[in-house]
């Protein structure tokens, strides 16, 4: 193979290739039907997550021969916003109780001459002497 057939093989870059078949009414309705498939298959996520319910329900539904159960969704999300509710309302009651218990907790004043070591407490330089295996 020599460089000269190679050559003739790549095409030269000498400005924009265009298709003359292809017009801007082509483009536009291609990137129309793009778009609109793109739509479709983003309802069609959404219907089926159960999280939404079709407009028209008297359309047919895109699920073919899956029959919406509206109870029991209702039923699952009644619980579940039961469930953050309990938990939210125990979090912030413990949050608030430790806070008002520090807050309520009154401020002790001792005298360094008024605590005098009892024989029982360890030593300051030996916490663990009264300790036995």
């Amino acid at each position: 193979m020599s460089d000269a057939y190679v050559g003739e093989l790549i095409a030269q870059p000498s400005g924009a290739i265009l298709r003359a078949d292809l017009t801007s009414t082509d483009l536009q309705t291609v990137w129309g039907r793009f778009w609109q498939a793109r739509a479709q298959q983003f309802q069609h996520l959404l219907l089926g997550s159960r999280l939404f319910s079709p407009t028209h329900p008297s359309s047919p539904s895109p699920l073919v021969g899956v029959q919406p159960k509206h109870g029991v969704t209702a039923l699952i999300w009644a619980a579940v916003g039961l469930l953050v509710a309990v938990q939210l309302d125990w979090a912030l009651a413990r949050a608030l109780t430790a806070d008002l218990e520090s807050a309520t907790k009154p401020a002790t004043v001792v005298s360094p001459g008024a605590i005098a070591p009892s024989p029982a407490s360890p030593s300051p330089a030996n916490p663990f002497a009264n300790l036995q295996p």
